[in-house]
């Protein structure tokens, strides 16, 4: 699919340059996030889509339209609250969900599996089947399967040497991350299991910047703990995660999308929450550009390399295809140390040059330090441009602690539900239930406008569990990993936690399908939703 762009739409309002203070940001937990990306190679018939030279994409069809709601287009200013109508248009015109549906607080599927089950509070009912006369008898199909168990892995990612060079993650320790997946397996338990089975978890602690330690937590998932699946909301990244899904065999589930070359190299066995890398580039790209943003600026691109430079150079190639070569900077993709050393260097870089305006591909403590080395240069006060490409990169928590000049025209392209309360907009029905799942089992409330990310994470491991019970659920009363995968890929339309309209189909396992504009408010040092979402051009 090539990009081909509607009438570019009016720019966003400008905000005025800030006065120049300093309050350091040190990074999160997101520090070496490996966010990613694109375009699977489904089991067995299907056909491979993986992108080529960044050209063009096979990410399920044109876009249609590509269009958002006419009521508010990108682009235009943000008035009152947002539409409360889902307002969005898809494949060839066809309405698309905007999220909010389903029944209050659920997640799952219901009757999937040939039960009878229901779907409340955080990740649904029971579901399944094996209980009524006649129905088939629940049996150890599979690794991590009993007739009464499922087992599951999951990453509990120390920030370990990260600190060494100045990486903090409040909220993020150890404890944080054991806490969020223990509320919901509790709930999901809480609320029958997912196919009749009681969910037990396996942890294993990896360091963040010590891939080998995730790749030897792949190992011992696999062959000591044989685990059913895995899952993780941040902090695994590059070739680990397909020691995980393709060496092991184990359904890696993530939060953080992969790169595109992940998802056809697994399979179907890579399967996340996100958009791809590839898709959520090469959508900011599309957007900025409906925007207008470049117009009259000096465009810098600011990206990773190694397995993460394929993808953002079509976000490259993308520009110079539009007439414009941008000043490119590229800094390590698994070395912290160099890449502070680096970073630097390509600041001046940029501001020599007159670059006006950035586009950071790069995870949340790199794009600070970048930031951070550019203000220190008179009069270099560039306009950031950020996606999801990160996890923590489109939350509160980042914008925390960065200069007041960060907020000079700041804007997001995501598919996340972050700073809607802010505008009016009412908490969706799924993300409630995931709250008031983690709000029952551990005694405490989240705010969904409060500094910090504890309710967007809540709701990322939500939605998690949401993924693996519908495609247990969905592959019958004995799943096999392979069936497993195979369903996940048959489920369409999903409820996604946090996220806009979102599905799974046989050829693409990165489920949002929507995006919209945020921008980010130095009054509140928060964002703020500007459009209602619409289909994405890259889906």
């Amino acid at each position: 699919m090539t990009d081909n762009p509607p009438p570019t739409p009016p720019a966003l309002p400008a905000l005025p340059s800030r006065g120049r203070t300093y309050a350091f940001l040190a990074g999160s937990v997101a520090t070496l996030l490996a966010v990613a990306v694109a375009i699977p190679l489904a089991l067995g018939d299907r056909p491979d889509t993986g992108a080529g030279s960044g050209d063009s994409l096979a990410v399920g069809g044109p876009a249609g339209s590509g269009a958002p709601d006419a009521s508010f287009a990108p682009g235009a200013p943000l008035s009152g609250a947002l539409p409360t109508s889902p307002g969005s248009t898809g494949p060839g015109g066809t309405a698309v969900d905007a999220g909010t549906g389903g029944a209050p607080g659920s997640v799952g599927s219901g009757s999937t599996g040939g039960g009878n089950g229901t779907t409340s509070g955080a990740v649904g009912g029971a579901g399944g089947g094996g209980t009524g006369p006649g129905a088939q008898k629940r049996t150890a199909s599979d690794q991590g399967i009993t007739a009464t168990t499922l087992t599951i892995g999951a990453f509990l990612v120390d920030l370990g040497g990260a600190s060494d060079v100045g990486a903090t993650a409040p909220g993020y320790d150890i404890e944080d991350q054991q806490r969020f997946i223990k509320a919901f397996a509790d709930d999901t338990n809480a609320r029958g299991g997912i196919g009749g089975r009681q969910v037990q978890i396996k942890y294993r602690k990896v360091d963040i910047i010590d891939q080998q330690t995730m790749r030897d937590a792949c190992t011992t998932f696999g062959q000591t703990d044989r685990v059913f699946a895995v899952i993780q909301i941040l902090g695994v990244y590059g070739d680990p995660i397909l020691k995980c899904a393709v060496d092991q065999k184990l359904p890696f589930i993530a939060n953080d999308g992969a790169v595109s070359s992940y998802y056809s190299a697994a399979r179907g066995y890579v399967i996340t929450t996100q958009p791809s890398t590839l898709r959520t580039l090469l959508n900011m790209e599309h957007e900025l550009n409906r925007l207008g943003e470049y117009r009259g600026k000096k465009v810098g691109v600011l990206y990773e390399d190694g397995y993460l430079e394929p993808d953002s150079k079509a976000v490259v190639n993308a520009l110079k295809k539009r007439g414009i070569t941008p000043v490119e900077g590229v800094t390590s993709s698994s070395d912290i140390a160099l890449a502070l050393r680096q970073i630097p260097v390509i600041a001046q870089d940029f501001c020599s040059k007159g670059v006006d305006y950035v586009l950071l591909l790069v995870n949340e403590l790199y794009a600070d330090q970048f930031h951070s080395n550019a203000e220190r240069f008179n009069g270099c006060r560039p306009s950031y441009a950020v996606s999801d490409f990160d996890f923590q990169m489109n939350g509160d928590a980042f914008l925390d602690g960065q200069n007041p000049s960060f907020f000079n025209r700041l804007i997001a392209v995501s598919s996340g539900r972050v700073g809607e309360g802010r505008v009016g907009k009412p908490e969706p029905a799924v993300d409630a239930g995931c709250r008031k799942g983690y709000e029952t089992q551990t005694k405490s409330k989240l705010d969904r406008n409060a500094a910090g990310s504890q309710y967007f994470n809540a709701l990322a491991m939500c939605g998690l569990f949401s993924v693996i019970k519908q495609g247990f659920e969905k592959a019958g009363t004995n799943p096999t990993r392979d069936s497993f995968v195979s369903a996940i890929g048959r489920l369409g339309t999903i409820n996604n936690p946090g996220y806009g309209a979102s599905s799974f189909t046989r050829t693409r396992y990165d489920a949002p399908q929507v995006v919209r504009i945020s921008r980010g408010f130095l009054d509140c040092k928060c964002w703020k939703p500007q459009t209602d979402f619409f289909a994405a051009n890259f889906r």
